[in-house]
């Protein structure tokens, strides 16, 4: 199939910390949880920007970004995303804005002179609907998309082929990564946007705070999903601008998989709904099947060139992966916490695994919305909210594609690019705050 690259006379990924780095897409949950990995090894320049700052779907202001900040390694995480709903309902905006996105920065890339390597983050939908599982990368283009996606599907696998045939025909080294099913902070809480695990948090939450006797879960509940926290992909992330500089794209994965049923579960519990929840006809929807970054490596890439170790995080884990969360205490589940670890980065970044425990116990007292205390100071309301008596009123800002605004910090709406953050407008304070 494809070729792996000679190896790069220049420092390896994570030898070359002073470098510029530029993280498209900062703001959403992938783009976010890089930057966040980036900054804790010890990155001093990772550069980003806004869509205000920069919209990247006009070509000629991504030249002339690129141009000015001349970064040596990109990361293209921006992209319009969004749920069933949205995909069904607006096919044209996504395949159109993702396709000038993509071409427009990988384009740049090469033409700037700068950038020794890029990587481009797609999605697991590019895969058939009936593809066996689990998936493998060869599985891509044997079949037929899932009719209710393929716009958003057709784009991403653009973005691979581009990436290839940058590579094969310019020498631009660019690879490609496909995520599983993310969850962790920053995700999007929409209720056309979301994907399936922050729609069922919404749903269930809602649910209870109106006292709803039932929860309808779209689906028969059997089918199975791969989760992956979001901060475990960036670890996958940095490993392969650091290791893998092959033409295929890889599949990054938790490898294990958890059926709807016992999803919606999970979140009735940890949300604290008390009725019941229905699954409408069965739908199906393929998942790549994957281990710790893929379930192989083509054409020579050895299995011990593999990170080692497992995902830090699981799905018991729910409350601490959606910490910034205002849905879900941080408190409330019996739990391990793993951390894992950049290791020698020589012998090609050995991950380890600490396991520390984080025995929490659920709170059962109840507690007031912020709503019912208007007048309470912010500095007061996150006192409560933090020490659990308070729950935070559910109604975070969207911009136009269905994500953030710059984030309250007393709402746990936070990144860690911004010096400064502006208040959600529908959460718990107002007006504009200094990060603490």
């Amino acid at each position: 199939m494809g070729t792996v690259t000679a190896a790069d006379p220049h420092p390896s990924f994570l030898a070359d910390k002073d470098a510029k780095v530029f993280v498209a897409g900062h703001r959403g949950l992938v783009g976010s949880a890089i930057v966040r990995r980036l900054l804790s090894l010890g990155f001093t320049s990772v550069v980003v920007r806004t869509h205000a700052e920069l919209d990247l779907t006009r070509q000629a202001d991504v030249e002339a970004f690129f141009a000015a900040e001349r970064p040596r390694y990109v990361v293209l995480a921006a992209a319009k995303v969004g749920g069933i709903h949205a995909n069904s309902t607006y096919p044209a905006d996504f395949i159109a804005a993702n396709l000038q996105i993509q071409t427009n920065v990988v384009d740049a890339a090469l033409r700037c002179g700068s950038v020794r390597k890029l990587l481009f983050l797609g999605s697991s939908c590019i895969y058939p609907k009936f593809a066996p599982q689990p998936i493998t990368e060869g599985a891509l283009l044997s079949g037929p998309l899932e009719p209710t996606n393929e716009w958003y599907a057709v784009a991403k696998i653009a973005g691979i082929k581009m990436c290839q045939a940058y590579r094969i025909q310019h020498g631009l080294d660019a690879v490609s990564a496909m995520p599983t099913n993310l969850y962790g902070p920053h995700d999007n809480f929409h209720p056309e946007n979301s994907h399936v695990l922050p729609a069922l948090i919404r749903r269930f939450h809602e649910a209870k705070a109106t006292n709803a006797p039932e929860v309808v879960v779209w689906g028969s509940g059997s089918p199975l999903r791969e989760f992956l926290h979001v901060d475990d992909l960036a670890d996958g992330v940095i490993f392969l601008m650091d290791q893998y500089s092959g033409l295929e794209h890889v599949n990054v994965g938790s490898g294990s998989e958890v059926t709807i049923k016992e999803l919606a579960e999970l979140v009735k519990e940890v949300v604290g709904f008390r009725g019941t929840w229905c699954g409408t006809p069965p739908s199906r929807t393929a998942h790549p099947g994957s281990s710790w970054i893929a379930p192989r490596y083509r054409d020579g890439v050895e299995a011990q060139d593999r990170p080692q170790g497992r995902p830090r995080r699981n799905l018991q884990m729910l409350p601490r992966g959606y910490k910034t969360c205002p849905l879900l205490s941080c408190r409330g589940f019996l739990c391990k916490r793993a951390h894992l670890g950049m290791g020698n980065v020589v012998s090609g970044v050995q991950l380890r695994r600490r396991l520390l425990p984080a025995v929490e116990e659920r709170l059962t007292r109840p507690r007031r919305l912020v709503r019912e205390l208007p007048d309470l100071d912010a500095g007061r309301l996150c006192r409560l909210i933090r020490s659990g008596d308070l729950a935070p009123c559910f109604d975070p800002a969207e911009d136009a594609g269905g994500g953030l605004t710059e984030e309250c910090p007393i709402c746990f709406f936070f990144y860690p690019s911004l010096n400064t953050s502006k208040c959600c407008g529908k959460g718990i304070c107002t007006g504009r705050t200094e990060r603490q």
